[in-house]
């Protein structure tokens, strides 16, 4: 299946392989064992364990595009990244209103890839933690999910992830570099070929962009629409 990547940055295009890549963490490309040493030895080895060859084969690695700094202060959070405009955008939940008292402990952090990903046929897509990549691992963990897609109802791929307060440092503060593990997008039917189109700002917000029409359940409504042609 071909996933067709529509965005006005041209910077988020041209470094796509950079952002999103194989999901293969390097420590399990490096367990090279062969049968006879694995039998031999009763080894139970994780290049052989269907639950890791599943989710690494049909899986791309969603690393942040660029530096991302986060301000944690009475207000509430903010973002910046190194260019303007940027590539990303930034948002945070308040997690005891949105998801009850249990989750006030949280802070929010919301990245927006600015780009819509359009698949030929409708398909879904899972959020997982990148757990497994153990190097340069920040202090926040992606939160679990299901993304719907559709070839005429596509929306910008988005990733909510999670942290408490010691996630940030003494000031407040908190660096995500460019290039971090953020999440792990799992394609159950099979990892798709990824396509790139760059186009104008006015073409993408007339085209392409998604819009919001409902104040409450928007994209559950245009899905049930969707789901009945």
């Amino acid at each position: 299946m071909k996933l067709k990547f529509v965005t006005p940055r041209h910077a988020l295009a041209n470094t796509i392989d950079k952002w999103l890549t194989p999901a293969f963490p390097s420590w399990y490309k490096d367990l090279k064992i062969s049968d006879y040493e694995a039998i031999k030895q009763d080894l139970k080895v994780a290049r052989y364990c269907p639950a890791f060859v599943h989710l690494f084969k049909n899986s791309l690695l969603l690393r942040a595009p660029q530096d991302i700094c986060s301000w944690i202060h009475d207000e509430g959070i903010s973002f910046e990244v190194p260019s303007h405009p940027p590539s990303l955008n930034f948002g945070a939940f308040d997690f005891g209103k949105s998801m009850g008292k249990e989750w006030a402990k949280y802070n929010s952090v919301k990245i927006d890839v600015d780009g819509s990903f359009i698949p030929e046929e409708g398909t879904t897509c899972l959020f997982f933690d990148p757990m497994y990549h153990l190097d340069d691992r920040v202090p926040l963990t992606a939160m679990t999910g299901v993304w719907p897609m559709y070839p005429d109802l596509y929306t910008p791929l988005a990733i909510n992830m999670m942290g408490n307060r010691d996630c940030y440092d003494e000031n407040g503060f908190l660096l995500i570099p460019r290039g971090t593990p953020l999440a792990y997008l799992y394609f159950p039917q099979g990892k798709p070929t990824i396509e790139t189109e760059t186009v104008s700002f006015e073409e993408y917000e007339q085209k392409h962009m998604y819009v919001r029409t409902d104040f409450v359940g928007d994209f559950l409504k245009k899905e049930k629409e969707v789901l009945k042609e």
